[in-house]
């Protein structure tokens, strides 16, 4: 093919690429790092409609401003079709967004957590095995450890009325569904006006009591001597205006996964 026999079919404007090592193909998309956070590359040939998404809409803030303190050359991504995610990293604030890409929200943007303390000069994938080469040496995706010690997976709401602005809310219970394994230990807080948590709970799953979805499957308790999906509550105190719920809970070696947080609240006086 030469350049004579080349046409130009559609112009993107207002959007760039500023990192040449953001990147990376899903296979059926292309992410990239624009000056507004994380975007993605799809296209729909039929309409021929703008094809750009913000999948990290929900940390893009956040992404801006580790931006601004790095060298564009030092940031680094990869996609890993095993897991699923697309991770990014800002070296010099030691941050990596990693994003979940099998299932979008609503709005298209992925959901996103954020890794401390991994400042990763390179990335690579091997078959279903992820490495990235760090100031040590070179180390792998594995186990649920951080380097063979437990790390701590956290998560607190934004702050939020319940819809009604004026009115107090009274806590009356908190509860949380998990899938873990047993012995598996975590913990809820709640805040009020943005203070720090008034109220704090903490939660073990225990396999003698749960089954999955606490049913028993012709009569023997799947996952009884490993996964648990688990629904546990607690009864709260405190009450206030605006609120905010957190889930932390220690991994060491074994997967956990936080799929729902429930208040049940009733109203108070108005305010």
């Amino acid at each position: 093919m030469t350049t004579a026999s080349l046409t130009l079919v559609e112009v993107i404007e207002g959007v760039g690429c500023v990192a040449r090592d953001s990147v990376q193909s899903t296979g059926e998309d292309i992410l990239f790092l624009s000056t507004s956070g994380v975007r993605s590359l799809s296209r729909t040939i039929q309409e021929k409609s703008q094809p750009l998404r913000d999948i990290s809409k929900n940390v893009s803030d956040d992404i801006i401003q580790a931006l601004e303190f790095e060298n564009i050359d030092n940031i680094k991504s990869v996609y890993s079709p095993s897991n699923s995610f697309y991770l990014i990293s800002f070296p010099t604030t030691f941050q990596t967004f990693c994003f979940d890409t099998r299932a979008p929200l609503q709005d298209g943007s992925f959901r996103a957590t954020l890794w401390t303390a991994v400042p990763p000069k390179g990335y690579l994938t091997v078959g279903s095995s992820l490495f990235y080469a760090e100031i040590n040496g070179i180390a792998t995706y594995t186990e649920h450890r951080d380097n063979g010690q437990p790390y701590v997976m956290a998560y607190s709401s934004n702050y939020f009325d319940l819809g009604l602005s004026d009115i107090n809310k009274i806590i009356k219970k908190v509860s949380a569904t998990t899938v873990g394994i047993s012995g598996q230990t975590f913990s809820l807080q709640v805040g009020y006006e943005y203070q720090p948590a008034l109220f704090s709970e903490t939660f073990t799953l225990d396999a003698g009591a749960v089954a999955e979805y606490n049913i028993s499957e012709f009569n023997l308790i799947e996952y009884s001597g490993g996964i648990l999906v688990n629904d546990q509550a607690s009864p709260a105190q405190g009450s206030g205006n605006i609120l905010q719920i957190s889930f932390n809970a220690p991994i060491n070696g074994s997967a956990m996964s936080l799929q729902r947080l429930t208040i049940y609240a009733k109203q108070g006086k108005v305010l």
